[in-house]
């Protein structure tokens, strides 16, 4: 079957494919599925180094991963936990106080973690 389509066309094309499909069955970790076309696209054709690279080096990718350290370090040392008890012990625990609670802890955690990292989801242990 023909495709009708050039080399570098056909060489993002098979990429691509690949990466969506380890990235579906997890076969690989996440982190690692992002990598290949760094090093794939160039090889088989489908692009230049530095145009393959550019996107990497996008300003919004080290946003999102500064926010990503900021959570998981929150989350190893319970910080999250420590908030939210130290908010508890100054609002009280009685009922009507519950929508309180619940506002001053994303106010106070939205100052500092951005509100989509907030959906990173958390470490399986193991």
């Amino acid at each position: 079957m023909t495709t009708g389509l050039d080399d570098a066309p056909r060489a993002v094309l098979a990429v691509t494919l690949g990466v969506a499909s380890w990235w579906i069955t997890e076969a690989l970790p996440t982190p690692a599925t992002s990598l290949p076309p760094l090093f794939s696209l160039p090889m088989t054709g489908g692009t230049d180094e530095e145009t393959a690279a550019v996107a990497y080096a996008n300003p919004i990718v080290f946003m999102y991963m500064g926010g990503f350290t900021i959570a998981l370090a929150v989350q190893q040392w319970n910080l999250h936990r420590r908030i939210a008890m130290t908010i508890i012990r100054m609002v009280g625990t009685k009922g009507n106080r519950l929508v309180l609670r619940v506002i001053l802890a994303t106010a106070g955690l939205s100052m500092w973690i951005s509100n989509a990292v907030t959906a990173l989801p958390a470490r399986l242990p193991g």
